[in-house]
C-alpha cells in the first residue's frame, strides 16, 4: 500500500502544471514556452533528457505535425532543450551499480532500462503490480508523454513488465533467470 501511495504521490506530482516562469532562464526559454505549450505542457517536455541531435527530431517532428515558428526560432528551441534538458552523462561503473534491485534478466530489459530510466527511476516502476492490459496503458501513456521508442520496443516493454511485474505475481527474483 504504501508503494503504490508513493507512485500515485509521484504521477500527481508530475501532472502538476508548470509554467514558463518555472523554467531555467537562457536564450530560446521564451519561444520553446510559446511554441510547446500551444499544443501541450511544458511539464510533459521537461521530464525528459535528449543530446542536441535527438531534440531536432523531437522539434522537427513536432513543426511536421503544425508547430508553427521561423526556422531560427526552432533552433533557439532545440539550442535550449539540448542545453537545459540534454542528455545525462553516460553512466559509468559507479552509477550502473546503483540500478535498483529486482530488474530481473529477460527479453526486453535492455529496451525497459533505457526507455523508461530517461525519464524517471525504474525503482517507482517495479514497485507496481499490473495485468499485461494495464501495463500497455501505462506505457501508451508515457508514449503520449514523449517516451521516445519504436513500436515494437514499446511491445517489448509492455511483454517484459507484464511477466516480470504483472499482478499476483511475486517478486521477481533477479538470481533465478
Amino acid at each position: 500500500m504504501r508503494n503504490l501511495s508513493l507512485a500515485l504521490f509521484a504521477v500527481a506530482l508530475a501532472a502538476l502544471p508548470l509554467s514558463a516562469q518555472d523554467l531555467p532562464d537562457g536564450p530560446g526559454k521564451d519561444t520553446f514556452a510559446k511554441v510547446c505549450s500551444a499544443c501541450h505542457g511544458l511539464d510533459i517536455i521537461v521530464t525528459l533528457k535528449h543530446s542536441k541531435e535527438e531534440w531536432k527530431t523531437v522539434v522537427d517532428t513536432m513543426a511536421s505535425y503544425g508547430a508553427s515558428a521561423k526556422d531560427e526560432e526552432f533552433d533557439a528551441i532545440v539550442g535550449y532543450l539540448a542545453k537545459n534538458f540534454g542528455s545525462a552523462p553516460p553512466p559509468d561503473a559507479a552509477s550502473a551499480s546503483a540500478q535498483p534491485q529486482g530488474i530481473p534478466d529477460g527479453p526486453g530489459k535492455d529496451t525497459f532500462t533505457k526507455v523508461c530510466s530517461a525519464c524517471h527511476g525504474l525503482d517507482i516502476i517495479v514497485a507496481l503490480k499490473h495485468t499485461k492490459e494495464e501495463w500497455k496503458t501505462v506505457v501508451d501513456t508515457m508514449a503520449s508523454y514523449g517516451a521516445s521508442a519504436k513500436d515494437e520496443e514499446f511491445d517489448a516493454i509492455v511483454n517484459y513488465l507484464a511477466k516480470n511485474f504483472g499482478k499476483g505475481d511475486a517478486p521477481a527474483d533477479p538470481k533465478s533467470k
